[in-house]
């Protein structure tokens, strides 16, 4: 076996190892020391309601393209972990795909009316940013009150100048 072969059925077997783990909803390695208990927290928010949006973002707008483009989707692993953990916690957690949705800012302000969240946390990805601005700043209009987290990779790598700028985003993480 060459040692490229090698290497490649190595990784294999590590691809291997990582979907038996996402199966069985467990870790299957022995160092355990990286695990999140969320015992102490069951039930300490109940009734707490959190929103979570995830903009998407329209590739003929971004990119100036002539041809109309379905809007681009990215996954929203991250809002969803978040969503699971505050759920646990007690939290009444509702979560919106806006481009899976297909709901426009006004369908998100009257969904806020409705629900009456706590806070409201946005998923910002650099693709989405502007997008996610635009939404934090029509929220904030109409439900000033409401606290208005940013989260992501456009935010963790730019928190200073997000909160200088976007006046409508309360909190980056």
């Amino acid at each position: 076996m060459l040692k490229a072969e090698k290497d490649l059925s190595t990784e294999y077997e590590k691809r291997g190892d990582f979907v038996a783990e996402m199966v069985a909803g467990e870790s299957l390695i022995s160092d355990k020391n990286y695990t999140l208990d969320l015992e102490p927290y069951k039930g300490q928010f109940s009734g707490m309601k959190v929103l979570f949006l995830v903009p998407g973002f329209d590739i003929d707008v971004r990119y100036g393209s002539k041809i109309s483009v379905d809007r681009g989707h990215i996954h929203p692993l991250g809002a969803g972990l978040l969503s699971t953990i505050l759920k646990i916690a007690g939290c009444e957690v509702k979560l919106l795909d806006l481009p899976v949705e297909k709901m426009t800012d006004e369908d998100v302000l009257d969904y806020i009316e409705e629900f009456q969240p706590k806070f409201i946390a946005v998923s910002c990805w650099s693709p989405t940013a502007a997008k996610a601005f635009s939404l934090t700043n029509a929220i904030k209009a109409k439900t000033p009150d409401i606290p208005i987290v940013l989260g992501g990779p456009h935010p963790t790598s730019f928190p200073e100048v997000t909160l200088r700028k976007i006046k409508s985003v309360d909190i980056v993480v």
